[in-house]
């Protein structure tokens, strides 16, 4: 039925993205993946709830494995992104980040990616290798 995220967990399924396939760094994180059985849409609030305390717990974790060398630069023209850059202001920093995405390839063929969102799973399938795919579809978390 194409249910993922809150909806699904409401039914009873401890299902979550970054558990099952993890990205970003999520499996150093201890969290949980709350569930009920009542599958509606109390059920669906309450599981949202449960998983902002879920959210708090990882940004806890994230916090304390931040080192003290990560600020010790300090100052605008140490910054290790701006070597060699004129210090005019933040534009200098807009043309690295405007080629960003031509950098990202997906092997030809077909691919799927997808993430946890609030809302449930967000994928993104489709690739002919290109940064321009000729065709994407995104399969959005909503109940379908």
């Amino acid at each position: 039925m194409s249910m993922t995220g809150p909806t699904l967990r409401a039914a009873g399924l401890a299902y979550d993205n970054r558990r099952v396939f993890p990205y970003s760094s999520y499996e150093e994180f201890q969290f949980d993946v709350p569930t009920r059985t009542d599958s509606d849409c109390f059920a669906r609030y309450m599981v949202r709830v449960a998983e902002m305390r879920e959210s708090l717990k990882i940004i806890r974790q994230a916090i304390d494995k931040i080192t003290p060398r990560a600020f010790s630069h300090g100052g605008r023209g140490n910054h290790p992104s701006r070597a060699g850059k004129n210090e005019d202001g933040d534009g200098a920093l807009i043309l690295p980040l405007q080629n960003f995405h031509r950098r990202i390839l997906a092997a030809p063929g077909q691919a799927f990616a997808a993430i946890e969102s609030p809302r449930g799973e967000l994928g993104v399938f489709g690739s002919d290798g290109s940064p321009k795919p000729l065709r994407v579809h995104f399969r959005g978390p909503s109940f379908m």
